[in-house]
């Protein structure tokens, strides 16, 4: 990616939003503000259409408070999983000393594991014909995504019953 790359706007100076779901993709209309890449910030930004994660670097501070995060997630259940596992993916991918990395990785673990048990209530909640549905499905009928890991322990365990 190189730094002349736009990868979000801020629009209204109020308002960030990714290159894809920005409600004007031009420079230069006066409300929307490019964010290039390699671009520091002090906390993550996320899209306020899809919630994906703006990929700025973290000043030292911004890092600090991101780990932090991660950690009350771990130990308080603090947070969005669904947030944090893009942080801890974005973060991983840097240059992180050896513990912070792990934490990294232990994030997007327990991340998963309540994307789960999110999946797993909701088929719970719409078990009703659900088992055809979710042998067809190209996505996630419990959360839509059409990548969601759980999709696959969730076949495992609808089939075990």
């Amino acid at each position: 990616m190189n730094s002349t790359d736009v990868i979000g706007w801020i629009v209204n100076n109020d308002w960030t939003y990714c290159p894809d779901c920005s409600p004007t993709n031009e420079e230069g209309d006066g409300s929307a503000i490019p964010i290039f890449a390699g671009s520091e910030t002090d906390s993550f930004q996320h899209c306020a259409t899809c919630e994906g994660l703006i990929p700025e670097n973290l000043t030292s501070d911004g890092l600090d408070d991101a780990l932090a995060r991660m950690w009350d997630f771990l130990t308080l259940r603090s947070g969005r999983a669904e947030i944090l596992v893009q942080w801890a993916g974005h973060l991983r991918n840097s240059n992180l000393d050896p513990g912070d990395a792990q934490l990294c990785s232990l994030t997007i673990d327990a991340c998963d594991k309540e994307h789960i048990k999110a999946c797993w209530r909701n088929v719970n909640n719409n078990a009703a014909g659900f088992k055809s549905l979710l042998e067809k499905a190209e996505e996630c009928p419990a959360c839509g995504s059409p990548t969601c890991k759980a999709i696959r322990q969730i076949k495992v365990m609808l089939n075990a019953n």
